[in-house]
């Protein structure tokens, strides 16, 4: 595995942005998770609601700032180590 580093950016926090995620994935959860069912492929893709969420995270990666890019030889990257965030 190839790895460039890693990369940090600044996004600003909207909580309306936040509450539709979350919509989403609550969905997701108890309709199909806790059902134990497979979603069907591009689930929300028809929701005029979902367009707009995707325009809006296009955007708001668009307005990400770049605070630190760390070198590759620089990251610790355990192979047996899943955790997201390390301490």
């Amino acid at each position: 595995m190839c790895s460039q580093g890693l990369n940090v950016f600044r996004v600003w926090r909207d909580d309306a942005y936040l509450k539709v995620m979350l919509d989403f994935i609550s969905t997701l959860y108890t309709v199909y998770a806790l059902n134990n069912r497979s979603p069907p492929t591009n689930i929300f893709m028809d929701l005029p609601e979902y367009q707009r969420f995707l325009q809006q995270t296009v955007a708001i990666a668009n307005g990400a700032e770049l605070v630190l890019h760390v070198p590759a030889d620089e990251t610790h990257s355990p192979k047996n180590d899943q955790r997201a965030f390390l301490t």
